[in-house]
């Protein structure tokens, strides 16, 4: 008994909307004789942030480890002469309205690295629905096509599966220092930026009624 033909065929699917979520992250560093200070520093760094932060909600809020770092002499390369330290944190926010409030305030701060915003969609997003059924038509209508051209039937589904795909950013970000809030604050484009979702399945169909392979086109 000869074996069923089949058809394989790749189906892909692309979405485009709306950015769901939009981060901001800030980074600040001191510097001290002693690990302990710095270490303390940090602390101080942190509440400053804290305080500074308007009252939004947050979809997110992470602070990294704190990174405390010898600096060594220049010379021996051995002896420690102070410490250096780092603090960073981000916020992602899901409603854009308190956006450059944010950006503003962090950026106020003495010394602060402000980078962002950077537009994404949430990991569950609708639009991820939508590029998975998009790619299933598509794999659908590819091997209707294919089997079309031969004469025959498309079959049953044998096997289908997800392959890759998922949620493409298209950052849109700013980088910018501020000393102690002197000078004043830089324009700002928070225009959100669309997202892309893409999904990409591999489907297998039988296929029926398949002519000889001397009726086939040529």
């Amino acid at each position: 008994m000869s074996a069923t033909p089949t058809v394989t065929v790749r189906g892909e699917g692309q979405v485009e909307g709306p950015p769901e979520l939009a981060t901001v992250s800030v980074v600040l560093h001191t510097t001290g004789r002693t690990a302990t200070d710095v270490a303390r520093a940090l602390g101080d760094l942190g509440r400053q942030v804290d305080a500074a932060r308007p009252d939004l909600v947050y979809d997110a809020v992470r602070t990294d480890p704190l990174q405390v770092t010898p600096v060594f002499d220049r010379r021996s390369g051995v002896k420690i002469t102070g410490y250096t330290g780092r603090y960073a944190a981000s916020f992602v926010l899901a409603d854009f309205a308190g956006l450059s409030d944010l950006v503003v305030a962090l950026v106020g701060l003495p010394g602060a690295q402000v980078d962002g915003p950077w537009w994404s969609l949430r990991r569950e997003s609708p639009l991820q629905r939508e590029a998975r059924l998009a790619a299933v038509r598509a794999a659908v209508n590819r091997a209707r096509d294919y089997a079309t051209a031969l004469g025959a039937t498309l079959g049953d589904l044998l096997e289908l599966s997800d392959t890759d795909g998922g949620l493409g950013q298209m950052p849109r970000m700013f980088a910018m220092s501020a000393k102690g809030g002197a000078e004043p604050a830089p324009e700002l484009d928070l225009e959100p930026q669309p997202q892309t979702a893409t999904a990409n399945v591999t489907a297998r169909f039988a296929l029926t009624d398949v002519p000889p392979s001397d009726a086939l086109p040529t």
